[in-house]
């Protein structure tokens, strides 16, 4: 894969892995935003954010991992949450492929 410093997203998240600074900061994983979008330290800053998703609510979940990591670690989580259907596309696709 090649890096994709054009990979910015509407709500500030940069690179492949779509990481936003703050939530990489929150995470203690601190880079400047042309790092982040290089795909190594965009790669190390989405694990860094999966990790402590799952360190601070204390889970393994898939769904509220990856509710965490789309909304951000401090979003509650709720159902009629924006990232909630994000949450449910990535359980589906990983049960999907666990079929494969």
């Amino acid at each position: 894969m090649e890096d994709r410093i054009d990979a910015l997203g509407a709500a500030k998240e940069a690179g492949y892995c779509q990481v936003k600074k703050g939530s990489a900061a929150e995470a203690k994983f601190f880079t400047t935003n042309h790092k982040l979008l290089t795909k190594d330290v965009n790669f190390a800053a989405s694990l860094a954010v999966l990790a402590y998703c799952a360190k601070k609510h204390q889970t393994r979940n898939l769904h509220r991992i990856s509710f965490c990591y789309n909304g951000g670690p401090r979003a509650r989580y709720h159902r009629k949450h924006v990232s909630w259907g994000y949450a449910n596309e990535v359980v589906r696709m990983h049960y999907y492929r666990m079929e494969l």
